[in-house]
């Protein structure tokens, strides 16, 4: 598995980051943004390409997120121990791409207006002949569809597009065709690059975006009585899920095992959540079902923690309801407070973070919590990272539209 994100461009940068509690989180630099606007995100500086084969005007031409997941991928691959040819050509089984994504390949789209626009000064210049390849790049499949060119894989290919809990739906989707026996081994997850003036405004203008301009690395604080929105970030998380059989056969190192997902859409709202929690809640139980374990057995929960007003009380009730008194003893924990919400990719860095937790025994913090909301009656590990026996985890989700998600990750036992 592979993550490049505001605190690193590889796997063990990343953790290391994480378990230290380091804000990722800048002014953004590039573009200008009113006063009144949320102008600060978790962005990924001085991205690394040298370990791919890209010419020049590729890497010109390749959305940012596309970059992330090939960059992402290629170290997935190479860390899964997978045998490869140098053409990086996977042979001898049966494959599957499955990555998510919310908003294509945004920045691309935005860069084209503005270069056949004038910067939207002037009516639309005519599309030039041989334009495949930039029409080609605002589809939500691109990355993909790129993914199996770049890798020589003639396999299926998936692209799931619900929002902000995409990747964890793609990481669930990959576990099940693993399950019914369809494929062997799935590469998953989800890549997000947003930080553009269109994304920046419009979430700043539905008000669910923090303002905190005067400090940008204290924006992001999940379940904090002062937090007021999210803080908007870039970034990948990229996972090769195989079946039991296939990794014990050629003696794969198995991090840990997705066994369960549940998903909910609450009916409710585009973008408010219901304070109950209930459907974060259903969302929740089903996964625990899917994964055939009890509810007893989760001793951790990497939640969604987005550090919006409502998603972080409807999430304390949703565990409330899940795990009743028992709720209040359960180690929780939001890396957005660090990294920022890289929409759906901040589902498979988290289920990363997830997987990591329970290889070290160690939570990461939430950091940014100087007093804890009342209503919000939960076991935040805050401001620093604690030892403890991580053998199951609960990662919840949820997203505009009402979507909600939940994944169980469990330890590997041989």
């Amino acid at each position: 598995m592979s993550t490049i994100n505001p605190l690193g461009q590889e796997l063990d940068e990343f953790w290391a980051a994480c378990k230290r509690g380091t804000s990722g989180v800048k002014k953004i630099e590039g573009f200008y943004i009113p006063d009144e606007m949320s102008q600060m995100a978790g962005t990924v500086e001085q991205l690394d390409l040298l370990s791919l084969s890209l010419t020049p005007e590729q890497i010109e031409q390749y959305d940012r997120s596309l970059l992330f997941a090939l960059k992402a991928t290629n170290s997935a691959l190479i860390d899964s121990g997978l045998k490869l040819d140098s053409r990086l050509k996977l042979t001898n089984s049966r494959w599957a791409v499955l990555i998510a994504n919310a908003i294509s390949q945004i920045s691309t789209m935005e860069r084209s207006f503005c270069r056949q626009s004038a910067n939207g000064t002037k009516p639309l210049a005519p599309v030039k002949k041989n334009s495949g390849n930039r029409l080609n790049s605002y589809y939500f499949n691109t990355t993909n569809a790129e993914i199996v060119n770049y890798f020589n894989l003639a396999c299926e290919q998936v692209t799931v597009v619900t929002g902000c809990t995409g990747g964890l739906d793609a990481i669930g989707y990959a576990m099940h065709a693993i399950r019914k026996g369809k494929v062997d081994v799935a590469i998953t997850g989800s890549t997000e690059a947003p930080i553009t003036p269109l994304v920046v405004a419009s979430f700043s203008k539905i008000g669910a975006t923090s303002t905190r301009n005067a400090d940008p690395t204290t924006a992001s604080r999940p379940f904090d009585v002062d937090r007021d929105g999210f803080v908007l970030a870039e970034g990948c998380g990229i996972l090769i899920l195989e079946s039991l059989e296939h990794a014990q056969r050629r003696g794969a190192k198995i991090y840990a095992v997705i066994s369960g997902i549940g998903s909910v859409n609450n009916c409710y709202h585009m973008t408010d959540i219901p304070e109950s929690g209930n459907s974060i809640a259903k969302a929740s139980l089903d996964a625990i079902k899917d994964a055939d374990i009890e509810v007893d057995q989760i001793d951790f929960i990497n939640a969604h923690g987005s550090s919006t007003p409502q998603n972080d009380v409807a999430e304390s009730n949703a565990f409330h309801s899940v795990f009743g008194p028992k709720a209040r003893d359960i180690p929780v924990t939001s890396i957005k407070s660090q990294v920022g919400h890289t929409l759906s990719s901040a589902t498979s860095i988290e289920v990363i973070s997830s997987i990591m937790s329970i290889n070290d025994n160690i939570i990461p913090p939430t950091i940014n919590l100087i007093t804890q909301d009342s209503r919000c009656e939960l076991d935040v590990v805050a401001n620093k990272a604690r030892s403890s026996s991580v053998n199951c985890v609960l990662k919840t989700s949820s997203g505009f539209s009402g979507i909600h998600s939940s994944l169980i990750i469990e330890r590997w036992v041989d």
